[in-house]
């Protein structure tokens, strides 16, 4: 049987380690505020945990025309990955 995954609410301590790491290949999303990028990567999670990762990827290349723009999206989406989906 396969392992259900979820998204939990991460320890604040978590959320700083993800947006250290995350911060330092961001382009365009660089000013925004932590509660910001923490909101999207939660949802990113939740997205590519219902998507899956070829679909999320897809979709965000499509949906922005901004190529830097749609790298920041999906630095945040592999950060929230790493670091709360499970």
């Amino acid at each position: 049987m396969a392992a259900e995954r979820v998204v939990v609410q991460a320890p604040a301590s978590v959320h700083g380690d993800m947006l250290d790491d995350a911060r330092q290949h961001l382009t365009t999303m660089g000013d925004a505020s932590d509660a910001e990028l923490i909101a999207k990567a939660y949802a990113a999670c939740a997205s590519l945990l219902i998507q899956g990762k070829d679909a999320y990827r897809e979709a965000t290349l499509e949906k922005y025309a901004d190529v830097e723009e749609a790298l920041d999206h999906l630095v945040i989406a592999a950060a929230g990955k790493q670091y709360i989906c499970r």
